[in-house]
């Protein structure tokens, strides 16, 4: 029975006159409306979502801040291309297959080649603005804070720095693997060589010396090898890993 007639009733026994006894319009659930309306299904998404670990993602981008907005914003793009891809699958496991496939190659691929750029233009700006010379007078200052503190002492270390040069970034870009091809000291100096030279050193006088480690003479050797100096070879051991 619908609303309408249920009111109609009322109204015959009571009027509709708007007097106090006058019934009131209270919706009543009426179950043929109710069945003739048809469900409409909710739409179909696939999970497009690049799965991540937060914590492990902080740690790398402490170290490569190029893992940064740029990768986030790229990695956005790939989701939402995969859920364009998705919309029009209707539940088709083949096709949504296949745009969870396009999406984690635009991960490997685009997303890569964008931290490639990021990384070449990062490291291309510090060596152009010669910002190594930063590093040690920001490490000096610091090890001086730490061990006679003032309430000013880190603000004059931060102020050794530059728009361009973030002494912050040292230890991270003094050993940046892109420096082999983009700092032209490394070829000049013919580092891949004197690093090799470093490693020989190390490991005869670890073994004179028994002490079990070569890396434990690197840096002794470092002081030794011409050319270690030039190629930074102190600063940056990430850049000549032992053999």
């Amino acid at each position: 029975m619908t609303t309408h007639r249920v009111v109609g009733l009322l109204c015959a026994v009571f009027g509709c006159n708007g007097g106090a006894n006058a019934p009131q319009m209270v919706p009543i659930y009426d179950d043929a409306a109710s069945e003739a309306a048809p469900l409409v299904p909710p739409p179909h998404a696939i999970a497009c979502t690049i799965p991540y670990d937060h914590e492990e993602m902080n740690h790398m981008l402490a170290l490569d801040e190029c893992l940064g907005p740029s990768r986030s914003a790229c990695w956005a793009g790939c989701e939402s291309t995969c859920t364009t891809c998705g919309a029009g699958c209707a539940s088709d496991a083949a096709c949504e297959a296949h745009c969870l496939t396009e999406r984690d190659t635009c991960k490997k691929t685009h997303c890569v080649d964008i931290h490639d750029q990021c990384r070449t233009a990062l490291v291309r700006s510090w060596l152009s603005n010669k910002c190594d010379s930063v590093c040690p007078r920001f490490h000096a200052c610091v090890v001086d804070c730490a061990n006679n503190p003032s309430p000013d002492c880190q603000a004059k270390c931060d102020a050794m720095g530059t728009p361009a040069c973030n002494p912050y970034r040292c230890d991270a870009l003094l050993g940046a693997p892109e420096r082999k091809t983009l700092d032209p000291r490394w070829r000049a100096n013919d580092c891949d060589h004197v690093c090799g030279r470093v490693w020989q050193c190390a490991e005869a006088q670890c073994s004179k010396s028994s002490c079990v480690e070569a890396v434990k003479m690197y840096l002794p050797c470092v002081a030794r090898v011409a050319g270690a100096g030039a190629c930074g070879l102190a600063q940056a051991q990430s850049l000549c890993p032992e053999p």
